[in-house]
């Protein structure tokens, strides 16, 4: 049918009010209901027994007469966007669970995991594809991956982050002297203490946090042992031990 603009002219509230009982009829159609009238905005008439298609005509009759009366508001286009539910192009996913993001050099890293979910498929098993190098400061990316039954695959990225400083306060008191709190850098070469591998230094006092025995011991430039504990950690495990405050990159680390 052809636009013939019969409702040119008519007050705006009109027209709106028209257009807003034409939807409301289309909707009631969409849905089955059967109708015998709609009311056209009071004094635009009442229009009976309209078919379907000459609703939707007298609604494209009206949203004209509304771009000629405001065309700053109803002659912009619309663009309309419509949600696409098909489950078969919905995206499979791989998220890392929850878990530690900072570690201390040579720390066990604890896996927790990943998620991965195919829409059709459901929850899909996981691997891990990469092993983090403990001993390697800085940043690592551990990837997961996961395959549905088409064989399309989906990859999830775990960040962790290798701590390289260490701030140590509240030494243990020894021989009446207490040894010099300060900031420890970790170092991947060879002590000169104890010339173990991967170690702590002082930035400015020759002391150095060494592995002995499976513990981190703090020793001084003779190689006297000062403290001592298993893991960098505010809580000391033995008796000597008395490291009161580890930070970490300005993150306590418990």
């Amino acid at each position: 049918m052809v636009i013939k603009g019969h409702y040119l002219g008519l007050p705006l509230a009109d027209l709106e009010k028209a257009r807003t009982q034409l939807f409301e009829a289309l909707e009631s159609a969409r849905k089955g209901n059967r109708f015998s009238e709609v009311d056209m905005g009071g004094k635009m008439g009442k229009k009976e027994l309209l078919t379907y298609n000459q609703i939707v005509h007298e609604l494209k009759e009206v949203e004209y007469a509304l771009k000629k009366a405001l065309p700053e508001v109803y002659g912009k286009p619309i663009k309309r966007l419509v949600p696409n539910f098909n489950p078969a192009l919905a995206r499979m996913s791989c998220v890392p669970n929850d878990g530690k993001s900072h570690y201390m050099p040579e720390e066990l890293f604890v896996d927790t995991g990943a998620r991965a979910y195919d829409p059709r498929e459901g929850d899909l098993s996981v691997e891990r594809l990469d092993e983090p190098n403990m001993t390697l400061v800085g940043s690592q990316e551990i990837r997961y991956q996961a395959y549905n039954s088409s064989g399309r695959s989906i990859i999830g990225i775990r960040k962790i982050t290798i701590v390289d400083t260490v701030v140590v306060t509240g030494l243990a008191e020894v021989f009446g002297q207490i040894v010099n709190d300060d900031t420890y850098l970790y170092k991947r070469g060879m002590s000169t203490i104890n010339f173990t591998e991967g170690y702590w230094e002082d930035k400015d006092y020759q002391t150095q946090i060494v592995k002995e025995n499976s513990r981190w011991v703090l020793k001084d430039y003779s190689g006297m042992t000062y403290d001592q504990q298993k893991n960098i950690a505010p809580t000391p495990l033995t008796r000597s031990a008395n490291w009161s405050n580890i930070i970490v990159q300005n993150d306590v680390i418990g």
